[in-house]
């Protein structure tokens, strides 16, 4: 998982993603915008943690943001892995519990090769994401009242 973390901030691929998504926010021609991911929780996450620190939210609460998806989810996790456990198909389903929580260290990989890559937040925005301050004041400007 700390190396899909990675991949949010070295991909080309997933860099552009992730600027096209903060650039539909900025824009706001389209009205509101939902974004997701197949588990809604590694992706969005990572975009969710983006957004927030690009709109200024300290780097703790956006962190603290992102950990919520672990007592959202809990619930139903628990439900797959007792769903499979009882069906058959795993004996030890509990081997997933890495795949379906969000963790700090994952969150710690990715931005450590932001560090590494770009020096820090802003450079990632900049130069990982391509987005100029006309696009981030936008942004600012739409997202916060």
């Amino acid at each position: 998982m700390r190396d899909i973390y990675r991949t949010f901030v070295t991909s080309p691929e997933n860099r552009a993603s992730f600027a096209q998504t903060l650039r539909e926010i900025a824009d706001g021609a389209q009205g509101p915008v939902l974004y997701h991911c197949t588990s809604g929780k590694d992706r969005t996450g990572w975009m969710t943690y983006v957004l927030l620190r690009a709109l200024a939210v300290p780097e703790a609460a956006a962190e603290g943001d992102y950990l919520a998806s672990n007592t959202f989810r809990a619930a139903h996790d628990a439900q797959v892995r007792a769903g499979l456990k009882q069906s058959g198909r795993m004996q030890n389903p509990d081997l997933l519990i890495p795949l379906q929580e969000v963790r700090q260290d994952y969150l710690d990989a990715a931005t450590a090769r932001m560090e590494a890559d770009y020096g820090g937040f802003y450079g990632y925005l900049t130069d990982g994401l391509g987005l100029d301050l006309r696009t981030l004041a936008k942004l600012q400007s739409r997202m916060v009242r």
